[in-house]
């Protein structure tokens, strides 16, 4: 399907490309390599240079200084004053009135840290808001979608107002279930909502009073030729692999706890967790307090590469992701769909979207979150039955194939971006 008339999509993240989020980095390529007319905005640089992103990546506040902020509002003043004026009571009638603006500009000129409520202000977007509009207006945007409904949807739908543009926005995770400020103004002027899971669909329609077909569900997928298995490894001794940022809603902790049940029940195995991130100590000191050193392994971050080779020699592959205090939790870890192409069968929790793509008791196990108990239970099993390892990795990777696989799922949204940009009933 082509574009009936010029198109070029904006599509605005809050940092970009970031490790933690590889899915969204090879969306864009993918989308890209498809023929899609893109440019990438990143409203903030990745911690670190987290990972190598497109060459052709526009980072807007790193350059936001003050005379850049004046020239740009001063541009709009003068050639758009209706939109530019209407979009400031937009922004001052919607914005939190129990956060002070004037408090939050002085600790940013202080360079003080603010709160997430100060960072949420949506007169503060509005602020910076016009130099990704100029930018954008440089490049001949025509059409704005955030990554996710934080900050980045605030920034799209001023800027869309500002330029007077349509603007899409696509949620995840975090991004719903964190209240984010202003969510409802954000995905009701949005033309259309795009979410990774059924389940954050249904959140977002508990949220907000939104037609169900204004939101629509596009997994991210997984590229299946890349991970398959060429071999079933031999291993004397089960080996049971875990991949994530250590964070805590991955359950990383309650994996390790479980690895120590199965310990003091005499089961023979070995526990690799790749990843880096905040509870690395946390997670080694807990290792050593549970005298589990010959047990559990933390590998750190590697990569993509020797990941796949790590795929290829476990016989199963655990998760126990929980819900945070805030409500943050993960839709689908990419990961999971990554280890039933592999083959492996999945040892998760039946939270969030998980459920949709990991069939309890056929592709794996899914236990209530922080269930340490079921969690080993569900290891012991696998470990002792080869059999069932086998016909429960067999079986997800073919529910991988069928609902999960990256070339379809792309060319899907693809065609959604196509149909929605030229006018056409996507919902069909």
């Amino acid at each position: 399907m082509s574009f009936e008339q010029p198109i070029n999509i904006g599509f605005v993240h809050n940092a970009y490309p970031v490790l933690s989020q590889t899915f969204i980095k090879k969306e864009m390529l993918g989308l890209q390599a498809l023929g899609l007319p893109l440019r990438i905005y990143s409203l903030f640089r990745p911690e670190g240079g987290q990972c190598q992103g497109p060459d052709h990546v526009t980072y807007i506040l790193p350059h936001a200084r003050a005379g850049a902020l004046v020239l740009s509002h001063l541009y709009f003043i003068v050639t758009a004053p209706r939109r530019y004026w209407r979009t400031l009571l937009f922004a001052m009638k919607r914005r939190s009135r129990r956060i002070s603006f004037i408090k939050t500009v002085l600790c940013l000129l202080r360079r003080e840290d603010v709160s997430k409520a100060q960072r949420q202000d949506l007169l503060l977007h509005f602020l910076l808001a016009p130099v990704l509009a100029k930018r954008m207006k440089r490049d001949s945007i025509s059409f704005i979608n955030s990554h996710f409904a934080d900050a980045a949807a605030a920034f799209s739908l001023l800027t869309a107002k500002i330029l007077g543009l349509r603007f899409g926005v696509t949620t995840h995770a975090y991004d719903i279930f964190t209240a984010p400020a202003n969510l409802c103004e954000k995905l009701e002027e949005a033309q259309f909502v795009l979410t990774c899971t059924a389940y954050n669909k249904a959140a977002l329609l508990d949220k907000v009073d939104l037609d169900a077909d204004k939101i629509q569900v596009h997994y991210h997928g997984v590229d299946t030729a890349k991970f398959r298995r060429s071999g079933r490894p031999v291993n004397t001794t089960a080996e049971i692999l875990s991949v994530g940022r250590l964070v805590p809603k991955k359950g990383f902790d309650f994996l390790i706890s479980a690895c120590a049940q199965l310990r003091d029940a005499g089961v023979e195995f070995i526990c690799r967790i790749i990843g880096d991130g905040p509870l690395f100590k946390d997670l080694a000191r807990l290792i050593d307090t549970a005298c589990l050193q010959e047990q559990v392994e933390l590998l750190g971050s590697l990569s993509p590469e020797k990941i796949v080779a790590y795929y290829e020699r476990a016989d199963i592959f655990a998760l126990p992701c929980v819900v945070l205090a805030d409500g943050d939790r993960d839709g689908i870890p990419n990961v999971i769909a990554e280890a039933m192409a592999m083959e492996l069968p999945v040892v998760s929790s039946g939270i969030s979207g998980i459920p949709e793509l990991v069939v309890d008791g056929v592709t794996g196990y899914l236990k209530e979150p922080k269930d340490v108990a079921g969690v080993a239970a569900a290891l012991d099993l696998l470990v002792r039955n080869q059999r069932l390892r086998n016909e429960m990795g067999a079986a997800g990777r073919r529910r991988v194939q069928a609902v999960f696989n990256s070339e379809t799922c792309l060319q899907n949204l693809y065609h959604f971006y196509a149909a929605a940009l030229n006018g056409r009933d996507q919902s069909r």
